[in-house]
């Protein structure tokens, strides 16, 4: 997996238009909004120098997205109009009724 450093995440977090929820004390919290409505949220640890794969995993997680998928988010090679077709998706797929039987 890649390695990132916090810098890189929250940059990346903010040109997609993640703000700092500063209501939250401890980590930094990034919360995304879209027509107000809240998107996506996650935290990050300043306190070290690199993120770990576990770490990222649950991040991504935070915001609907697989790990290889933030790490492209953070990059900029995944767009955030990807990313919130990707959520409407999952959001889709988990609201499927199924049939009774």
């Amino acid at each position: 997996m890649v390695v990132l450093k916090p810098k890189e995440v929250e940059a990346g977090l903010k040109r997609k238009g993640f703000i700092i929820d500063s209501k939250k004390k401890g980590h930094r919290h990034y919360v995304l909004w879209v027509n107000g409505k809240k998107e996506g949220a996650t935290s990050l640890s300043h306190n070290s120098p690199e993120i770990s794969d576990d770490l990222l995993s649950w991040m991504a997680g935070e915001i609907g997205l697989t790990a290889i998928q933030f790490v492209e988010f953070v990059k900029c090679t995944l767009v955030i109009e990807e990313y919130l077709r990707i959520r409407q998706s999952e959001l889709e797929s988990s609201l499927r009724i199924l049939p009774r039987g």
